[in-house]
């Protein structure tokens, strides 16, 4: 497969190479995003074109959309032949729509302005511990962004929805939520979650809480998935609130985008609002206690530029849980390999 290095390529020896090929990283992810997020791969999926003619169908110019593309040969996504048609390579299939496991979704929503941005204000955050003179509202808050550019909002949704679609059938096959009556899940997004939960739980009602922005899609992920008719989906700040009477909540990939004190506050909202005696699932990938490095590290560093939050070990997860009322009864791992999701099993006390 072919791969383009800039960088790297300027020095000999291998050490000096892979640091170059580390700091030319972020031209990569630009070109692989916007050819995705133009929807090139849609346009090349029955036939190979040249610049000019995408350039009318996307509505961009010939000559730039040109040299990216050229780029977007160098990484292995196009081919070029010598009448300048471009064609899709194997791996820039999967930026198509529809292919199967693609990751044109996921790409496009994780490299929108608010975490592409953010993690150009790390030196600042670093030395200040937070954003200082960030001219973009891309960087000054990734909620605030989507609430006030929906469709970014819908781009992340999608993203995090093709994360949760691999990481709730782990979870339906972790764990049986049939017994429960009343299933809300806080922060669930499109409802990929609470979908596979419900239909694991036929008897079970559910209620979808988050941001309206977030919600936009629910109701069709919900219909497709067979299970509207037993789901509230109400938009509201799990900050202030959350649903009452539910005897299981469940926060998955929610608590890692806050800092303690909120984090705390979203738990002890789910505490006043829930049954005695019900049960919360915190669902999270954990940060290891060992001193190698680690993946999770580097995702540590994402939430903290980017959604202001932090990745948290077994042992912190327990102790924040306690101080809001709940005590830790299970720790399940899923599926090993990155991220390493646990299924924190709670009761209220």
């Amino acid at each position: 497969m072919q791969q383009t290095t800039l960088f790297g390529g300027l020095f000999g020896d291998d050490k000096r190479r892979y640091l170059g090929q580390l700091a030319e990283g972020f031209i990569a992810t630009q070109v692989v995003a916007v050819t995705a997020r133009l929807g090139v791969p849609d346009l090349l999926a029955d036939a190979d074109q040249t610049a000019e003619e995408l350039a009318g169908a996307i509505g961009a110019e010939p000559d730039p959309l040109e040299r990216l593309l050229r780029a977007a040969a160098g990484f292995g996504l196009l081919t070029q032949d010598e009448n300048d048609r471009f064609t899709l390579t194997e791996v820039g299939q999967f930026l198509r729509t529809d292919a199967t496991g693609g990751l044109r979704d996921f790409i496009v929503g994780f490299t929108g302005p608010p975490l592409w941005q953010s993690m150009g204000q790390l030196e600042n955050v670093v030395r200040n511990g937070h954003y200082s003179d960030a001219t973009d509202d891309a960087a000054s808050g990734m909620w605030a962004y989507y609430q006030h550019h929906p469709e970014e909002a819908r781009w992340f949704a999608r993203a995090m929805s093709s994360l949760t679609t691999r990481l709730a059938g782990e979870v339906v096959t972790a764990y049986d939520p049939s017994g429960f009556e009343r299933i809300v899940d806080v922060g669930g997004s499109r409802g990929t979650l609470l979908m596979h939960l419900l239909r694991r739980a036929p008897q079970a009602t559910g209620v979808l809480w988050d941001r309206s922005e977030a919600l936009e899609e629910a109701p069709t992920v919900l219909a497709e998935g067979g299970v509207a008719d037993r789901t509230e989906v109400v938009a509201g700040d799990f900050l202030e609130a959350v649903p009452r009477g539910g005897d299981l909540y469940v926060i998955s990939q929610v608590l890692h985008n806050w800092e303690d004190e909120q984090a705390r506050t979203i738990v002890s909202n789910c505490h006043r609002a829930s049954q005695p005696d019900s049960t919360l699932l915190v669902i999270e990938p954990l940060l290891p206690t060992d001193s190698q490095p680690s993946p999770m590290h580097v995702l540590d560093l994402l939430m903290m530029v980017g959604p202001g939050g932090r990745e948290r070990s077994r042992e912190q997860h327990e102790a924040l849980l306690a101080s809001a009322g709940y005590t830790l009864t299970r720790d399940i791992a899923l599926t090993q390999g990155f991220p390493p999701w646990h299924i924190l099993e709670c009761r209220r006390t």
